[in-house]
């Protein structure tokens, strides 16, 4: 706040919200995706016809790097002020686009998170607590 000033922080708010408010408008347009809630900035997307997850995985190749949602199955974009850049808003729809049309032409890619998070999406909760566990252990303890 110091540095940008009300001024500045004012501007870039704005236009993280107009690229947000882009996206959203351009991803209801696309018939295979639903927006989930009335987002802002953080844009949470789903499917009825296609596993998100395949999505997100093409949208990975396309080196969007995208978190995915469980309940429903998902995948949300947090915005910045580097996705207020020009062209990356445009950039954003036409790999979307091209990942839909990547997972009904090709189906699941070879490698990517669709398996595991469609997996976690069916294990009871107490065994996804416990793989959690374990991973969580083995990536702050690899030397045990």
């Amino acid at each position: 706040m110091l540095y940008l000033g009300e001024e500045g922080y004012m501007k870039i708010t704005k236009e993280i919200l107009e690229t947000g408010k882009y996206i959203v408008n351009e991803t209801r347009k696309i018939s295979e995706l639903k927006i989930l809630g009335d987002p802002l900035w953080i844009i949470a997307i789903s499917s009825d016809s296609i596993n998100p997850y395949v999505i997100m995985d093409y949208m990975a190749q396309r080196n969007w790097h995208l978190i995915g949602l469980i309940n429903p199955p998902g995948f949300h974009i947090a915005l910045t002020y580097r996705h207020t850049l020009p062209g990356v808003k445009e950039s954003f729809i036409n790999d979307l686009r091209e990942s839909i049309k990547d997972a009904i032409e090709k189906g699941q890619p070879t490698t990517g998170m669709a398996p595991i998070y469609g997996a976690t999406a069916f294990l009871p909760k107490d065994q996804l607590d416990l793989i959690l566990k374990y991973v969580i252990d083995w990536l702050y303890n690899p030397w045990e």
